[in-house]
């Protein structure tokens, strides 16, 4: 994804910040997560850019800011809660192709920049097959009695209130705000998994270092070595309690070619109350060059990634996901409860000002910085 315009907002609070214009608001981690919860809404998927989805299915709806590519195989929508309510359960900003034949179960469809060489046929005398979208190359059948998913979805309208780019850019503010937050968390390994730890009700915040993981070993001391006896990962879990919210910013872990996120680690397993945590998966410091990583095992818990384009095959995903672009070929995208935030009692700031406060706080407090390659080699 290009950051230009996420730099020039940064500068233009840092030039605030030296003239002493006073902030209206800063965002905090509870009401980042807050935040979060509400721009998601009740979204499956959540792309700025494009989506691709191969022989897939989705439990809950998609919003595409870019252009949309279903392959052969792929349902949208496939259960009711949560894709059948106010928003469309398939919100696509761009243009639309259908490769194969694919579905949508639930809900409604909003396309209205959809081609018009794309075919919208309607049977009134037949039954609820006998709706769908045709191209040259695929076709998408509807199977969904919601009343408004009997219309040309070129003239239906999308979610109510929806603004991709105040959206974009209140989601990648999000980011910064929780890259910017204290960690206190604590990360180790124990019994060769790899743990995130906190006593502390409310919201923790940790600090990952994705290069430190290489081919199934995790350099927990931070000393360029990797020992097979204490420092082997072969699954990667977090078990938060009833009132804890679990942010895990995730660093160095993409590049302009694209990484292997968590290398060599076979499981991410579900843990307990994963609907409380959130992967906030930051960019690297090179605004200049995409971001890309593709993902090696299944993953729980809700994925934070505007500024990242993801890659994910054959691996299912368990909770909501929000990314630059993201393709998915094979396997299934489960809500899994979705993502469910703290309770904020201090107000949440307008988006156009907490936006621009979390982006400029981005910039004072983080610097993205690549680690040195381990100096160790991990055993074999």
């Amino acid at each position: 994804m290009n950051r230009s315009r996420l730099l020039l907002s940064g500068a233009a609070l840092l030039l605030s910040l030296g003239s002493g214009i006073p902030l209206r608001a800063q965002l905090t981690p509870d009401q980042a997560l807050a935040t979060y919860d509400q721009l998601t809404r009740s979204y499956n998927v959540i792309t700025l850019g494009d989506l691709t989805l191969n022989n897939t299915h989705t439990d809950g709806g998609i919003a595409v800011g870019g252009n949309l590519t279903v392959g052969s195989g792929t349902i949208i929508g496939l259960f009711s809660n949560p894709s059948a309510g106010a928003d469309p359960a398939l919100y696509a900003n761009g243009a639309v192709t259908f490769n194969g034949n694919s579905q949508i179960n639930n809900g409604y469809v909003s396309t209205p920049a959809m081609s018009g060489s794309v075919t919208w046929t309607y049977n009134p005398a037949g039954n609820n097959y006998q709706r769908q979208l045709v191209t040259g190359s695929g076709m998408m059948a509807y199977n969904t009695s919601d009343a408004r998913a009997y219309t040309d979805p070129r003239t239906v309208t999308g979610p109510n209130g929806w603004n991709w780019s105040s959206v974009g850019s209140s989601l990648i503010a999000v980011s910064n705000a929780l890259a910017a937050a204290n960690a206190t968390g604590t990360i180790g390994v124990s019994g060769q998994t790899l743990t995130f730890t906190s006593n502390a009700s409310g919201v923790t915040v940790f600090n990952l270092d994705a290069s430190r993981i290489v081919n199934g070993y995790y350099d927990a001391n931070g000393d360029g070595f990797f020992d097979q006896n204490t420092e082997r990962l072969s699954d990667i879990k977090a078990n938060l309690a009833a009132d804890q919210y679990f942010v895990i910013n995730v660093l160095n872990a993409t590049s302009a070619g694209g990484k292997i996120l968590f290398d060599g680690v076979n499981n991410l397993s579900g843990g307990s109350n994963n609907q409380q945590l959130l992967w906030n998966i930051l960019p690297d410091n090179n605004a200049a060059t995409p971001d890309k990583l593709t993902l090696s095992t299944n993953f729980y818990g809700s994925i934070l990634a505007p500024l990242v384009d993801i890659e994910n095959n054959n691996h299912y995903l368990n909770g909501q996901l929000v990314a630059g672009s993201y393709t998915q070929t094979n396997a299934e995208i489960h809500y899994a409860d979705g993502y469910s935030g703290p309770v904020v009692f201090s107000p949440v700031p307008e988006p156009g000002t907490y936006a621009l406060v979390a982006v400029g706080l981005g910039f004072v407090a983080v610097v993205w910085r690549r680690r040195p390659r381990p100096r160790g080699t991990p055993p074999a």
